[in-house]
């Protein structure tokens, strides 16, 4: 099973996940194919080549430990230099024009870019849930409920990156809800839903008018998957404490054996 983690862990990382994104918003719905040609290269270089070349670079000079950067305290510099790229990018699209759904995937990463480098000064969460919630999420939104049976990919994700012992069942979590927020806020206060798509009952009710905060309400079958989702992790985790700590307990009785 771990083998099988490891591939799930690699297949959607966010550099495999953010090409598909980039293409489905340059080219959901095309009035210009150069402009939308242009605004994928500027998507793939801002939102992919400069951030995975910083963090390649900096794997090679030894700033960072890892590629994937699983300790917390190598992920702050790369996630700087990301947001600075996604930035620029967003604006050059904005210069340049772009469709309005490839602008706010970026105002999107940038936003998640902002809190979650926050939220790494002082806690670790886990950005391939929040990669593949933000995948599904858009994929959702912009194709229709035929793609609504992705979401069991956000909770295989997450409990690949538990069973690899990368991340708690709470930084899964939080990497999922968190992004699903960000994500739904961008699109609704940009008017997406309501200028650019048929909103479908089947996918969201999202926010209440004149709402301050944002909640997404989702329908009853999706509530009891995060239910048994959370509760699934919680089993996992208990699972995996309980036989550590037998371990432990079973190595200390053999040492105190052998000393008597």
């Amino acid at each position: 099973m771990k083998k099988f983690a490891k591939i799930v862990s690699y297949v959607f990382d966010g550099s495999v996940l953010a090409m598909p994104i980039f293409a489905l918003g340059c080219f959901y719905q095309i009035t210009s194919l150069r402009a939308s040609l242009y605004a994928f290269l500027v998507a793939f270089i801002f939102g992919s080549f400069i951030p995975y070349l910083s963090i390649l670079l900096m794997y090679k000079y030894g700033f960072i430990g890892d590629l994937q950067m699983y300790s917390r305290k190598d992920r702050f510099i790369p996630l700087l230099i990301s947001t600075l790229s996604f930035l620029a990018g967003f604006i050059t699209l904005q210069l340049t024009g772009a469709d309005i759904l490839i602008r706010l995937i970026f105002l999107i990463y940038i936003s998640s870019l902002v809190i979650f480098s926050i939220i790494t000064l002082f806690w670790k969460i886990s950005f391939h849930t929040s990669y593949i919630t933000l995948f599904y999420v858009v994929l959702a939104t912009v194709l229709g409920k035929k793609f609504l049976f992705l979401f069991v990919l956000i909770p295989l994700v997450g409990w690949s990156r538990v069973k690899l012992k990368k991340h708690t069942v709470m930084q899964v979590t939080a990497g999922f809800l968190f992004t699903g927020i960000i994500t739904s806020a961008v699109f609704y206060f940009n008017d997406f839903y309501v200028r650019f798509l048929k909103m479908e009952e089947s996918l969201y009710d999202l926010f209440k008018s004149g709402a301050k905060t944002a909640y997404i309400i989702l329908r009853p079958e999706f509530v009891v998957l995060i239910i048994l989702f959370t509760l699934f992790f919680i089993r996992t985790s208990f699972f995996n404490r309980y036989r550590i700590h037998r371990r432990i307990a079973l190595s200390l009785d053999l040492d105190n054996s052998m000393k008597s």
